[in-house]
């Protein structure tokens, strides 16, 4: 189990062109690989659309709240982010992940309600090189609908 599934849709006026509406285990570069052949010139583009569930600006949150940050984590930065939301350092739960996007996506959801069990504190991930790889769109687009804070 990770996360749902890529979900798209096919439009036909005025050109070909798939929209990703929720990106998910299956990246945009696959989908553009497995139609190159049978569809030339297929437009892939990102859409947000109602039609897709999962859509709510808060859909995966936990109860605890996540925090996402940039990395790499530090005792410094920990510390900084204990102080600015109002927690101890020892309430700063980490969400750690595998670097490979399939084992992340299947540890998402259990790393998150492991920390519910908790009951006070803040759910911090440190974004790392990953962030921007397409094999992560999926994971990314969950992280932020979970995310209660932002930092840049």
């Amino acid at each position: 189990v990770g996360i749902e599934s890529t979900v798209v849709r096919l439009k036909e006026d005025p050109a070909l062109e798939l929209e990703i509406l929720r990106p998910g285990a299956i990246t945009a570069q696959q989908l553009e690989d497995a139609l190159r052949d049978e569809f030339p010139g297929i437009k892939l583009s990102r859409k947000v659309s109602g039609a897709s569930p999962g859509h709510l600006e808060a859909h995966y949150q936990p109860e605890l709240p996540l925090l996402l940050a940039p990395g790499p984590s530090s005792p410094q930065a920990t510390k900084e982010i204990a102080d600015q939301y109002g927690v101890s350092e020892d309430q700063i739960y980490t969400l750690n992940l595998a670097k490979d996007a399939r084992l992340a996506a299947r540890q998402l959801y259990h790393e998150l309600h492991q920390f519910n069990a908790q009951p006070k504190g803040l759910i911090v991930f440190w974004k790392g090189a990953e962030w921007n790889s397409p094999d992560w769109a999926g994971l990314v687009d969950r992280l932020e609908r979970a995310a209660t804070y932002k930092l840049k």
